[in-house]
C-alpha cells in the first residue's frame, strides 16, 4: 500500500507541475512581450520546453510503474530514468537559448519596464515554488523535474532582484545591463546543475553501484558470516536510482547440510538489507564446484578471509 501511493503521489505531483508550468508560460510569455525584457522571454520560452519535458515525464513515470513482463522481466522502470534524461536535455537547450538571448541583450542594450517586471516576478517565485515543493523528493523522475522548477524558482528570484535594481537605477546605463547579466548567472548556475543530474541518470543507465553504496563494507560484512568462505560474482546496481539490487555467489563448505546453507543466506540477506537493498539473489556453491569455469575453492574474493578463522 505505500509503494502504490507513493506512486500515486509522484504521479499527482508532476501532473501539478505540468498543470502550473503551463498556465504560467502563457502568463509570462505576454510579460515578457509587454515588459521588453529578454530575462522574461528566454524564461518564457524556457518553459515551453519544460511543459514538454514534464508532459513526457507523467507519462513515462505511469509507464515506468507497469507490471514486470515476458519480455520486461524486471518491469519498466528505466523509463523513469529515460524521462530524467530528457528533461535534463531539454532544460539544456532552454539554457542555451537564454544564454544567446543574453549576449545578444548585451550587445544591443535596452531597458525594460521593471516596475512590471517587479510584480511579475514575485508571481513567478510563488508559482514556481509552489511546484518545486510537490516535487521535491520522491523517484527520480520527481527530482528531475524538481530541478527544472527550482531553476524557475532561482531565475525569478534574480528576475526580482535585478527588477528592484533596475527600478531604482532606472534611466541610467547601469540599468541597461542588469536583465541580460541575471540571466546568464541563473543559466550558468542551471547547466552546473544538469551536468551532475546527468551525470547520475548515466551512472543508474550503466549500472554503477548506487551512490553512497559502500561496497567494500559489504563485502567485509559477508566475509564475517560463519560458513562463508569467499564471495565472488558480487554485483550491485539501481534500476531507477531509488532501489539498490544485489547478486553474488558464497562459496561454503563441500560438507555443509541444506540447514547449514539456508542459515548462511539468511545472514546474507539480513546484513544486505541493512545496507539498503531492496532485492537480492544469491547462489551458494559449495567448495570445489566450478561456476562458470571459475574453481570456486580459488574465488576472486579469497584475499578477504586472510587473518579470518570460523
Amino acid at each position: 500500500m505505500k509503494k502504490h501511493t507513493h506512486t500515486k503521489d509522484a504521479r499527482e505531483n508532476i501532473l501539478t507541475a505540468f498543470l502550473l508550468n503551463f498556465g504560467f508560460v502563457i502568463f509570462e510569455l505576454a510579460g515578457g512581450l509587454y515588459t521588453g525584457s529578454v530575462a522574461i522571454l528566454s524564461d518564457s520560452i524556457h518553459d515551453l520546453g519544460d511543459c514538454i519535458a514534464i508532459g513526457s515525464a507523467y507519462f513515462l513515470e505511469r509507464f515506468s510503474r507497469g507490471r514486470p513482463t515476458e519480455s520486461y522481466t524486471y518491469g519498466y522502470r528505466r523509463y523513469s530514468i529515460v524521462s530524467a534524461i530528457i528533461s535534463s536535455l531539454v532544460l539544456l537547450a532552454g539554457s542555451g537559448f537564454v544564454v544567446y538571448s543574453s549576449v545578444e541583450r548585451l550587445i544591443n542594450p535596452a531597458e525594460p519596464k521593471s516596475g512590471i517586471m517587479i510584480l511579475l516576478a514575485i508571481f513567478g517565485v510563488i508559482v514556481n515554488g509552489y511546484a518545486a515543493y510537490r516535487t521535491h523528493s520522491g523517484s527520480f523522475n520527481e527530482r528531475a523535474i524538481s530541478l527544472h522548477m527550482l531553476e524557475d524558482v532561482l531565475g525569478w528570484a534574480v528576475v526580482l532582484v535585478g527588477s528592484i535594481v533596475m527600478y531604482i537605477f532606472r534611466g541610467n546605463p547601469i540599468a541597461l545591463y542588469v536583465d541580460p547579466v541575471m540571466s546568464l548567472l541563473v543559466a550558468a548556475f542551471i547547466i552546473y546543475n544538469i551536468i551532475v543530474h546527468l551525470r547520475g541518470a548515466f551512472s543508474v543507465l550503466l549500472e554503477r553501484a548506487p551512490v553512497g553504496f559502500d561496497t567494500a563494507a559489504y563485502k567485509a560484512e559477508l566475509a564475517g558470516v560463519e560458513g562463508v568462505l569467499s564471495v565472488h560474482h558480487l554485483h550491485v546496481w539501481s534500476f531507477d536510482g531509488e532501489s539498490a539490487i544485489a547478486t553474488l555467489h558464497a562459496v561454503v563448505p563441500a560438507d555443509y547440510t541444506i540447514a547449514d546453507t539456508t542459515r548462511v543466506k539468511h545472514e546474507i540477506y539480513e546484513i544486505s538489507e541493512k545496507f539498503g537493498i531492496d532485492h537480492l539473489t544469491v547462489q551458494t556453491d559449495a567448495e570445489g564446484d566450478r561456476c562458470y569455469g571459475q574453481d570456486c575453492r580459488i574465488g576472486e574474493e579469497r584475499d578477504l578471509h586472510r587473518g579470518h578463522h570460523h
